[in-house]
């Protein structure tokens, strides 16, 4: 097994979604060589960070998210495969096409038109006598729990 194939495996074990006779199968090894894989201190260092990541997850739907992404992940090269097979119906391969292209980002020029207008907010206070205090703040698109601005200070009266 290689190191992408051990932290897949490490990643199938931490989230617990298949039981341990399901992650044998899917990945070809008796329990003997599972225990083998458990005992490298690479696949013990990738369970732990996995353990930690997937511990963090607060909220249900956050959890829910993650597995949706990992059988996607795992679902991926079949959809890819079936998405280039000649007996394929065209349009199930063009669907295909689109949603692999969707995940990547790379959306209809509709779609990424619509985010751009939230990618930025601006605060303008009139202090009256023609002086304004304004501030822009441009909004990184990757989900964040939770961010505080800080405004400048207003100028005193």
């Amino acid at each position: 097994m290689d190191r992408t194939q051990i932290a897949a495996l490490a990643r199938e074990l931490v989230m617990n979604i298949k039981n341990r006779q399901e992650i044998l199968a899917a990945y070809e090894l008796t329990e003997a060589e599972l225990q083998a894989v458990e005992g490298l201190d690479y696949f013990k260092r990738a369970s732990e960070q996995i353990a930690i990541e997937w511990n963090k997850v607060l909220s249900t739907p956050t959890r829910v998210k993650l597995i949706s992404l990992a059988m996607l992940e795992d679902g991926m090269p079949t959809l890819g495969g079936r998405m280039i097979d000649p007996k394929e119906q065209l349009t199930s391969a063009v669907e295909a096409a689109k949603f692999l292209a969707r995940v990547a980002g790379l959306g209809s020029d509709e779609q990424q038109g619509a985010g751009a207008s939230a990618d930025k907010f601006i605060i303008q206070i009139n202090m009256g006598g023609g002086e304004a205090v304004t501030f822009a703040k441009t909004i990184d698109s990757s989900p964040v729990d939770s961010e505080v601005v800080e405004l400048p200070a207003l100028p005193k009266t």
